[in-house]
């Protein structure tokens, strides 16, 4: 396995792309491309929404793809250990030792692409 890309199923046959990735060290050229012209003639969604990170993520793919930019969600944070090693959502923050060091983590919002088919 050198690549993947998961999915979620909303109502109505709308999917959204939660991750795609590669193998460490490795670059598969046109990967994401592939995985979701399969994806798509597999199993043939009404829509594909996707939420990329402002920082980590590129868009070139997504609008290559025929994606469009819906909106911008606001900067939001999660929390994270003193040593950095264990990340918390919001949700999650009453399952977390409350002698437990957290620290806010922001980042800068998301941008939301759809894909109408």
């Amino acid at each position: 396995l050198v690549s993947l890309m998961t999915f979620s199923r909303h109502k109505d046959d709308i999917y959204e792309i939660k991750r795609y990735c590669n193998k460490k060290n490795y670059k598969i050229i046109d990967s994401d491309e592939k995985l979701l012209t399969y994806f798509i003639n597999k199993i043939k969604p009404k829509s594909v929404m996707c939420n990329i990170d402002r920082i980590w993520s590129e868009e070139d793919f997504l609008k290559n793809f025929g994606f469009i930019h819906i909106n911008d969600t606001k900067p939001d944070y999660t929390y994270v250990t003193g040593d950095g090693h264990k990340r918390y959502r919001k949700s999650d923050i009453g399952k977390v030792k409350p002698s437990s060091k957290l620290y806010r983590l922001y980042d800068c919002g998301k941008r939301c692409y759809k894909l109408e088919l």
